[in-house]
Protein backbone atom coordinates (compact mmCIF):
# COMPACT_ATOMS: atom_id res chain seq x y z
CA UNK A 1 0.00 0.00 0.00
CA UNK A 2 1.09 3.21 -0.84
CA UNK A 3 0.13 6.57 -0.11
CA UNK A 4 1.16 10.06 -1.67
CA UNK A 5 -0.81 13.03 -2.57
CA UNK A 6 -4.39 12.26 -2.02
CA UNK A 7 -6.77 14.43 -3.46
CA UNK A 8 -10.33 15.01 -1.99
CA UNK A 9 -12.11 14.24 -5.63
CA UNK A 10 -11.32 10.75 -5.39
CA UNK A 11 -14.08 10.45 -2.28
CA UNK A 12 -16.83 12.49 -4.48
CA UNK A 13 -16.06 11.74 -7.98
CA UNK A 14 -17.02 7.97 -8.74
CA UNK A 15 -20.55 7.31 -8.76
CA UNK A 16 -20.17 4.13 -7.32
CA UNK A 17 -18.70 4.92 -4.45
CA UNK A 18 -20.88 5.33 -1.08
CA UNK A 19 -19.23 8.08 0.24
CA UNK A 20 -20.30 10.17 -1.75
CA UNK A 21 -23.72 10.49 -1.17
CA UNK A 22 -23.22 10.46 2.84
CA UNK A 23 -21.81 13.89 1.98
CA UNK A 24 -24.53 16.82 2.25
CA UNK A 25 -23.74 20.35 4.30
CA UNK A 26 -21.29 19.79 6.51
CA UNK A 27 -19.01 22.00 8.40
CA UNK A 28 -14.98 22.23 8.00
CA UNK A 29 -11.79 23.47 9.67
CA UNK A 30 -8.81 24.20 8.06
CA UNK A 31 -6.15 23.77 11.43
CA UNK A 32 -2.59 24.90 11.68
CA UNK A 33 0.01 24.53 13.92
CA UNK A 34 3.08 22.87 15.33
CA UNK A 35 3.15 18.98 15.86
CA UNK A 36 3.59 18.21 19.42
CA UNK A 37 6.21 15.56 18.87
CA UNK A 38 8.21 17.09 15.89
CA UNK A 39 7.69 20.58 16.63
CA UNK A 40 7.12 21.00 12.58
CA UNK A 41 4.26 22.68 11.22
CA UNK A 42 1.07 20.98 9.95
CA UNK A 43 -2.06 22.45 8.46
CA UNK A 44 -5.33 20.00 7.96
CA UNK A 45 -8.61 19.75 6.36
CA UNK A 46 -11.21 18.66 8.56
CA UNK A 47 -14.65 18.01 7.45
CA UNK A 48 -17.52 16.69 10.55
CA UNK A 49 -18.50 17.32 13.81
CA UNK A 50 -16.90 19.80 16.00
CA UNK A 51 -16.44 17.55 18.95
CA UNK A 52 -13.99 15.09 16.89
CA UNK A 53 -12.70 17.65 15.90
CA UNK A 54 -11.46 18.98 18.79
CA UNK A 55 -9.94 15.22 19.47
CA UNK A 56 -7.95 15.41 16.36
CA UNK A 57 -6.48 18.75 17.34
CA UNK A 58 -5.54 17.83 20.38
CA UNK A 59 -3.34 14.50 19.58
CA UNK A 60 -1.97 16.78 16.61
CA UNK A 61 -1.29 20.17 18.32
CA UNK A 62 -2.12 20.32 22.25
CA UNK A 63 -4.02 23.64 22.79
CA UNK A 64 -2.14 25.37 20.72
CA UNK A 65 -3.32 26.30 17.01
CA UNK A 66 -4.91 28.64 14.38
CA UNK A 67 -7.58 27.67 12.77
CA UNK A 68 -10.42 28.56 10.24
CA UNK A 69 -14.13 27.98 10.38
CA UNK A 70 -16.16 27.15 7.35
CA UNK A 71 -19.83 26.33 8.22
CA UNK A 72 -22.11 23.94 6.24
CA UNK A 73 -20.50 23.71 2.89
CA UNK A 74 -22.09 21.68 0.29
CA UNK A 75 -19.86 19.26 -1.55
CA UNK A 76 -19.04 21.45 -4.60
CA UNK A 77 -18.38 23.90 -1.95
CA UNK A 78 -15.89 21.63 0.01
CA UNK A 79 -14.01 20.57 -3.16
CA UNK A 80 -13.62 24.01 -4.26
CA UNK A 81 -12.13 24.82 -0.70
CA UNK A 82 -9.89 22.07 -1.01
CA UNK A 83 -8.21 22.83 -4.60
CA UNK A 84 -7.96 26.62 -3.63
CA UNK A 85 -5.58 24.69 -0.04
CA UNK A 86 -4.41 21.60 -1.23
CA UNK A 87 -0.80 22.90 -1.78
CA UNK A 88 -0.68 23.83 2.34
CA UNK A 89 -3.15 20.48 3.32
CA UNK A 90 -1.22 17.99 4.90
CA UNK A 91 -3.62 15.48 5.73
CA UNK A 92 -7.20 15.45 5.51
CA UNK A 93 -9.55 13.96 8.71
CA UNK A 94 -13.27 13.32 7.31
CA UNK A 95 -16.22 12.03 9.47
CA UNK A 96 -18.47 9.70 7.14
CA UNK A 97 -21.16 8.00 8.00
CA UNK A 98 -22.54 3.63 6.19
CA UNK A 99 -21.00 1.19 5.13
CA UNK A 100 -17.82 2.26 3.12
CA UNK A 101 -17.32 -1.15 1.35
CA UNK A 102 -19.78 -2.37 -0.34
CA UNK A 103 -18.99 -0.69 -3.71
CA UNK A 104 -15.42 1.59 -2.62
CA UNK A 105 -12.16 0.19 -3.87
CA UNK A 106 -10.20 3.40 -2.83
CA UNK A 107 -7.01 2.49 -1.20
CA UNK A 108 -5.70 6.14 -0.81
CA UNK A 109 -7.41 6.47 2.93
CA UNK A 110 -7.47 4.78 5.95
CA UNK A 111 -11.26 4.43 7.47
CA UNK A 112 -10.85 3.79 11.12
CA UNK A 113 -14.42 3.60 13.48
CA UNK A 114 -15.10 6.70 15.33
CA UNK A 115 -16.17 4.43 18.23
CA UNK A 116 -14.63 1.39 19.60
CA UNK A 117 -16.28 -0.82 22.43
CA UNK A 118 -14.02 -3.37 24.43
CA UNK A 119 -15.42 -6.53 25.86
CA UNK A 120 -13.97 -8.42 28.60
CA UNK A 121 -14.65 -11.89 30.92
CA UNK A 122 -16.04 -11.96 33.92
CA UNK A 123 -15.76 -12.32 36.93
CA UNK A 124 -12.59 -9.66 36.23
CA UNK A 125 -9.01 -10.94 35.92
CA UNK A 126 -7.52 -8.90 39.05
CA UNK A 127 -3.47 -10.52 38.11
CA UNK A 128 -2.61 -6.72 37.66
CA UNK A 129 -0.86 -4.73 40.04
CA UNK A 130 -2.83 -1.91 38.96
CA UNK A 131 -6.19 -3.39 39.71
CA UNK A 132 -4.79 -4.89 42.85
CA UNK A 133 -3.83 -1.20 44.30
CA UNK A 134 -7.44 -0.33 42.97
CA UNK A 135 -8.93 -3.37 45.16
CA UNK A 136 -7.29 -2.04 48.17
CA UNK A 137 -8.87 1.14 47.65
CA UNK A 138 -12.64 -0.19 48.11
CA UNK A 139 -11.70 -2.02 50.95
CA UNK A 140 -9.49 0.45 52.75
CA UNK A 141 -12.35 3.42 52.22
CA UNK A 142 -15.52 0.87 52.65
CA UNK A 143 -17.16 1.71 49.10
CA UNK A 144 -20.24 -0.23 48.67
CA UNK A 145 -23.08 -0.29 45.76
CA UNK A 146 -26.54 -0.35 45.16
CA UNK A 147 -28.70 -0.84 42.25
CA UNK A 148 -31.46 1.26 41.30
CA UNK A 149 -34.14 2.51 38.60
CA UNK A 150 -35.26 5.78 40.93
CA UNK A 151 -36.19 8.61 38.73
CA UNK A 152 -35.23 11.31 41.01
CA UNK A 153 -31.98 9.67 41.95
CA UNK A 154 -31.64 9.63 38.46
CA UNK A 155 -31.72 13.08 38.16
CA UNK A 156 -29.16 13.72 40.79
CA UNK A 157 -27.00 11.56 39.20
CA UNK A 158 -27.30 13.36 35.60
CA UNK A 159 -26.70 16.58 37.02
CA UNK A 160 -24.38 16.43 39.74
CA UNK A 161 -22.10 13.45 38.51
CA UNK A 162 -22.81 12.75 34.83
CA UNK A 163 -22.37 15.89 33.77
CA UNK A 164 -19.69 17.34 35.74
CA UNK A 165 -17.73 13.81 34.85
CA UNK A 166 -18.08 14.76 31.33
CA UNK A 167 -17.10 18.01 31.39
CA UNK A 168 -14.17 17.81 33.31
CA UNK A 169 -13.01 14.37 31.66
CA UNK A 170 -13.62 15.21 27.99
CA UNK A 171 -14.28 19.10 27.92
CA UNK A 172 -15.37 20.23 24.33
CA UNK A 173 -14.36 16.52 23.64
CA UNK A 174 -17.06 15.32 25.07
CA UNK A 175 -19.94 14.18 23.43
CA UNK A 176 -23.76 15.16 24.65
CA UNK A 177 -26.62 12.93 26.48
CA UNK A 178 -30.05 14.14 27.01
CA UNK A 179 -31.75 12.96 30.42
CA UNK A 180 -34.67 12.19 28.42
CA UNK A 181 -32.91 9.34 26.33
CA UNK A 182 -31.71 7.64 29.65
CA UNK A 183 -34.94 7.85 31.19
CA UNK A 184 -36.53 6.43 28.23
CA UNK A 185 -34.10 3.10 28.54
CA UNK A 186 -34.86 3.49 32.53
CA UNK A 187 -38.71 3.38 31.97
CA UNK A 188 -38.25 0.61 29.75
CA UNK A 189 -36.18 -1.58 31.96
CA UNK A 190 -33.55 -2.14 29.54
CA UNK A 191 -31.07 0.10 31.89
CA UNK A 192 -30.00 0.25 35.26
CA UNK A 193 -28.23 2.75 37.56
CA UNK A 194 -25.44 1.65 39.96
CA UNK A 195 -24.44 4.01 42.73
CA UNK A 196 -21.48 4.09 44.98
CA UNK A 197 -21.10 5.23 48.08
CA UNK A 198 -18.48 5.91 50.79
CA UNK A 199 -20.60 6.28 53.82
CA UNK A 200 -23.69 7.77 53.66
CA UNK A 201 -22.30 9.73 50.65
CA UNK A 202 -23.20 8.73 46.83
CA UNK A 203 -19.71 9.55 45.10
CA UNK A 204 -20.02 8.12 41.61
CA UNK A 205 -21.98 5.74 39.55
CA UNK A 206 -22.50 4.55 35.79
CA UNK A 207 -25.41 3.43 33.73
CA UNK A 208 -25.52 -0.16 33.04
CA UNK A 209 -27.56 -1.41 29.42
CA UNK A 210 -29.06 -4.62 29.90
CA UNK A 211 -30.74 -5.60 26.71
CA UNK A 212 -31.77 -9.08 26.01
CA UNK A 213 -29.54 -11.65 23.93
CA UNK A 214 -26.48 -8.38 24.20
CA UNK A 215 -23.55 -8.48 26.70
CA UNK A 216 -23.91 -5.78 29.13
CA UNK A 217 -23.15 -2.28 28.27
CA UNK A 218 -21.40 0.12 31.11
CA UNK A 219 -23.06 2.75 29.00
CA UNK A 220 -22.01 6.24 31.04
CA UNK A 221 -19.78 7.03 34.20
CA UNK A 222 -20.28 9.64 36.33
CA UNK A 223 -18.16 11.64 39.36
CA UNK A 224 -19.79 13.38 41.77
CA UNK A 225 -19.11 17.16 40.79
CA UNK A 226 -16.47 15.55 38.69
CA UNK A 227 -14.32 15.86 41.67
CA UNK A 228 -10.81 13.95 40.54
CA UNK A 229 -10.13 13.92 44.86
CA UNK A 230 -12.88 11.06 44.39
CA UNK A 231 -11.29 9.41 41.56
CA UNK A 232 -8.29 8.84 44.02
CA UNK A 233 -10.44 6.86 46.41
CA UNK A 234 -11.64 4.39 43.64
CA UNK A 235 -14.84 5.84 43.11
CA UNK A 236 -13.99 5.39 39.17
CA UNK A 237 -12.69 1.95 39.48
CA UNK A 238 -15.72 0.72 41.47
CA UNK A 239 -17.84 1.36 38.84
CA UNK A 240 -16.39 -0.94 36.85
CA UNK A 241 -15.51 -3.58 39.39
CA UNK A 242 -19.19 -3.57 41.30
CA UNK A 243 -20.61 -4.01 37.38
CA UNK A 244 -18.74 -6.71 37.26
CA UNK A 245 -19.71 -8.30 40.63
CA UNK A 246 -23.57 -7.11 39.95
CA UNK A 247 -23.43 -9.12 36.51
CA UNK A 248 -21.61 -11.66 37.55
CA UNK A 249 -24.02 -12.84 40.00
CA UNK A 250 -27.07 -12.42 36.96
CA UNK A 251 -25.11 -15.01 35.54
CA UNK A 252 -23.24 -13.01 32.54
CA UNK A 253 -19.73 -14.01 31.48
CA UNK A 254 -18.85 -10.98 29.63
CA UNK A 255 -18.95 -7.13 30.17
CA UNK A 256 -18.93 -4.57 27.43
CA UNK A 257 -17.00 -1.56 29.08
CA UNK A 258 -18.44 0.69 26.88
CA UNK A 259 -16.87 3.22 23.57
CA UNK A 260 -13.73 4.65 23.27
CA UNK A 261 -11.50 6.35 20.06
CA UNK A 262 -9.81 4.17 18.04
CA UNK A 263 -6.40 5.54 18.77
CA UNK A 264 -4.42 3.25 20.87
CA UNK A 265 -3.03 6.21 23.37
CA UNK A 266 -6.76 7.26 23.80
CA UNK A 267 -6.53 7.95 27.75
CA UNK A 268 -10.22 6.11 28.19
CA UNK A 269 -8.56 3.07 25.98
CA UNK A 270 -5.53 2.76 28.36
CA UNK A 271 -7.69 2.95 31.57
CA UNK A 272 -9.82 0.02 30.48
CA UNK A 273 -6.50 -1.88 29.32
CA UNK A 274 -6.53 -2.88 32.96
CA UNK A 275 -7.89 -5.99 31.61
CA UNK A 276 -8.22 -8.09 28.82
CA UNK A 277 -10.19 -6.84 26.04
CA UNK A 278 -11.50 -7.64 22.97
CA UNK A 279 -11.68 -5.29 20.46
CA UNK A 280 -15.63 -4.71 18.64
CA UNK A 281 -16.43 -2.28 16.34
CA UNK A 282 -18.95 -0.10 17.72
CA UNK A 283 -21.01 2.18 15.29
CA UNK A 284 -21.09 2.38 11.50
CA UNK A 285 -19.65 6.68 12.05
CA UNK A 286 -15.95 6.19 10.58
CA UNK A 287 -13.18 9.09 10.48
CA UNK A 288 -11.54 8.90 7.29
CA UNK A 289 -7.66 9.79 7.55
CA UNK A 290 -5.98 10.87 4.16
CA UNK A 291 -3.00 11.67 4.34
CA UNK A 292 -1.84 14.38 1.53
CA UNK A 293 1.49 15.75 2.09
CA UNK A 294 3.90 13.05 4.25
CA UNK A 295 6.06 15.77 5.94
CA UNK A 296 8.24 14.78 8.90
CA UNK A 297 5.54 16.54 10.81
CA UNK A 298 2.89 13.88 9.37
CA UNK A 299 5.19 11.10 9.70
CA UNK A 300 5.66 12.55 13.67
CA UNK A 301 1.59 12.36 14.28
CA UNK A 302 0.90 9.11 12.36
CA UNK A 303 3.49 7.11 14.78
CA UNK A 304 3.43 8.61 17.52
CA UNK A 305 -0.63 7.96 17.45
CA UNK A 306 -1.10 4.11 16.35
CA UNK A 307 -4.78 3.56 15.41
CA UNK A 308 -7.61 0.66 14.68
CA UNK A 309 -8.70 0.23 10.59
CA UNK A 310 -11.73 -1.27 9.11
CA UNK A 311 -9.97 -4.14 6.90
CA UNK A 312 -12.98 -4.72 5.78
CA UNK A 313 -16.99 -4.86 6.58
CA UNK A 314 -16.40 -6.67 9.03
CA UNK A 315 -13.33 -6.54 10.54
CA UNK A 316 -10.46 -4.44 12.01
CA UNK A 317 -7.09 -3.83 11.46
CA UNK A 318 -4.15 -2.13 13.38
CA UNK A 319 -2.19 0.05 11.70
CA UNK A 320 1.33 0.85 13.25
CA UNK A 321 3.67 3.31 11.69
CA UNK A 322 7.19 3.29 11.86
CA UNK A 323 10.23 6.36 11.33
CA UNK A 324 12.87 5.79 8.75
CA UNK A 325 15.39 4.80 11.80
CA UNK A 326 12.78 3.70 14.37
CA UNK A 327 10.91 0.36 14.62
CA UNK A 328 8.11 -0.12 17.25
CA UNK A 329 6.71 -2.82 18.41
CA UNK A 330 2.79 -2.79 19.77
CA UNK A 331 0.96 -5.49 21.90
CA UNK A 332 -2.35 -6.25 19.59
CA UNK A 333 -5.73 -7.20 21.46
CA UNK A 334 -7.88 -9.76 20.58
CA UNK A 335 -10.44 -8.83 18.32
CA UNK A 336 -8.18 -7.72 15.38
CA UNK A 337 -7.95 -9.44 12.50
CA UNK A 338 -4.21 -8.13 11.05
CA UNK A 339 -1.47 -5.76 12.12
CA UNK A 340 -0.38 -3.32 8.96
CA UNK A 341 3.09 -1.91 9.24
CA UNK A 342 4.33 1.17 7.43
CA UNK A 343 7.54 2.67 7.05
CA UNK A 344 7.88 6.64 6.11
CA UNK A 345 10.69 6.96 2.70
CA UNK A 346 10.74 9.89 0.83
CA UNK A 347 7.89 10.96 1.95
CA UNK A 348 5.59 8.25 0.76
CA UNK A 349 3.99 5.81 3.34
CA UNK A 350 5.21 2.20 2.00
CA UNK A 351 3.29 -0.70 3.56
CA UNK A 352 5.88 -3.22 4.73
Amino acid sequence: MMIRNVVLPILFSSSSNPIKSLFKKLNAWIVSGIEKNSEENICILYIGEESTKHYITELLFGKIFTETFYQQKSKSELISLYHKKRNNIDILFINAHGDLFKTSHHKKYFSTPKWINSITTLPLDESKKSVKSDIRKIINNKLKYRITRNIEELAIFYSEMLIPYMQHRHGDKSIPLDFETIHNRIDKKECVLLLVESGRETISGVLIIQEKNKTPLLWRNGLKHGDTKLWKLGAIFATYYFSSEYLYRLGYKHMNLGNTRSFLNDGVLNYKKKWPLTIKSATKSHLLIIPNNVTEGIGSFLTNNTFIFNKNKKELGLAIFHAPDKEQTISSFKGIAETKHFMLKDKVLISK
